[in-house]
C-alpha cells in the first residue's frame, strides 16, 4: 500500500536497493499521481531519510547527515513534453537545494517558451 505507514525505513520503501547508487540523482515516476500526491510522497521519503542512520555519513556528508531534495512536476499540467517536464523538475530540484536542501519543491508557473 502506498504511501507506507509512518513507521518505516527506506528499506521498507525500496527493499531491493543496495544503497550504493551510481549517480546522485534518481527519477521516481509516480503514475496516476498529481502534484500534491508527489509532494506527499516526497515528504514521506524525507521523513524516512531523516530517521535512517547511514554509515559514514558523518564523515562524508555536509553537516554529517544525508540529505535529499526533490523537484516535482506533473504531466500534463506542467508540460506534455517529456524533455521539458524533466527540465522543469530539475529546476524545481535546484530551487529545493537553494532553499537549504532536505525539502521538496513543486514546479509552479508556466513552462519556459520553447525555441
Amino acid at each position: 500500500m502506498w504511501p507506507p505507514s509512518s513507521a518505516c525505513t527506506l528499506k521498507d520503501i525500496f527493499p531491493t536497493s543496495r544503497w550504493q547508487l551510481p549517480t546522485r540523482q534518481l527519477l521516481p515516476l509516480l503514475p496516476k499521481t498529481d502534484k500534491q500526491g508527489g509532494l506527499a510522497t516526497a515528504e514521506k521519503l524525507l521523513q524516512c531519510v531523516r530517521a535512517e542512520e547511514f554509515p559514514r555519513a558523518a564523515e562524508s556528508q555536509p553537516g554529517g547527515r544525508l540529505t535529499v531534495s526533490f523537484g516535482i512536476t506533473e504531466f500534463p499540467v506542467d508540460s506534455k513534453n517529456i524533455y521539458e517536464l524533466l527540465n522543469l523538475a530539475d529546476r524545481a530540484l535546484y530551487a529545493a537545494k537553494k532553499e537549504g536542501r532536505n525539502c521538496a519543491i513543486a514546479w509552479e508557473g508556466p513552462a519556459p517558451p520553447t525555441e
